[in-house]
Order: structure tokens, then C-alpha cells, then sequence
């Protein structure tokens, strides 16, 4: 009994070369399109995370009083990455943090000088932005 890896019947169908053509078949444009597609979602989703960035920040409640903000943050590991010369925003305006301590209780706080009145507000402090495409390749 002769062992081939090819089915007897599959040998027979291509005896002559002109019968080779037989097995070739063409892509149609429909397998084109969804390729095309594909590339194409994949090229936007990388400029995408190429200009998308991630931001980590630290929000607590701030006291203005007589044009500085205390911020009393409600993370303390958040918080524990604030330090000088960051910005702090409370809305659409913005101040720079000038010093960074703890309060009696023990909590972190950050002072900065805004223009805003006084009150107690909803305070953000970014400290850190990181590239989604950083992300994806780190």
C-alpha cells in the first residue's frame, strides 16, 4: 500500500498542469472592502491615541478666602503626588499651587492664590498626563 499525503482522488483531478489553474481562485472585491476597512479603523484608533492623553488628578473641596484656595483633597494617594507649581482649577479658572502641606487632622493640603470669590468649590489638580498610545505600547 503506497502512503501519500494526497487524496488519490485530488492527485487524479490534477494530472495535466492546464487543470492547475482550477485551484487558484481570485479574492473578490467584497474580501478587498472588508481588508480596507479593517486598516482603515485600525489607522484612525492609533492617530487617535496618538493625540488623546489620559489625565490623573487629585479632587478635593476648596475654601477661597480673600483670594487664596485651600484644597482639602478626598484621596490621599491622589494627593500625595501634588506638589509646588501645579495647577489647581476650580470651573474654568485656574491657580497656581504655592505651597503643599497638611492640615491639624493630618490631611494633605495645597494653597494657591485665585481670583474667584469666596466660597467653598469643587477643586481639581492634574498631575499627571499620559499619551493613550504610551499606554498601549508601554
Amino acid at each position: 500500500m503506497e502512503d501519500s499525503i494526497f487524496r488519490k482522488k485530488s492527485l487524479e483531478r490534477i494530472k495535466s498542469p492546464e487543470e492547475l489553474n482550477d485551484y487558484l481562485h481570485v479574492t473578490s472585491p467584497a474580501i478587498w472592502l472588508v481588508l480596507g476597512v479593517i486598516i482603515f479603523l485600525l489607522a484612525a484608533l492609533l492617530l487617535w491615541s496618538g493625540f488623546t492623553s489620559y489625565e490623573s488628578s487629585a479632587l478635593g473641596k476648596g475654601t477661597v478666602s480673600g483670594g487664596t484656595i485651600t484644597v482639602t483633597f478626598d484621596d490621599e494617594n491622589a494627593a500625595a503626588n501634588i506638589e509646588s507649581g501645579m495647577n489647581v482649577t476650580v470651573g474654568n479658572v485656574t491657580g497656581v499651587i504655592s505651597s503643599v502641606g497638611r492640615d491639624s487632622e493630618g490631611r494633605i493640603v495645597a494653597l494657591a492664590g485665585i481670583n474667584m470669590a469666596d466660597g467653598v468649590y469643587d477643586a481639581k489638580v492634574t498631575y499627571k498626563q499620559t499619551r493613550i498610545l504610551r499606554l498601549l505600547i508601554d
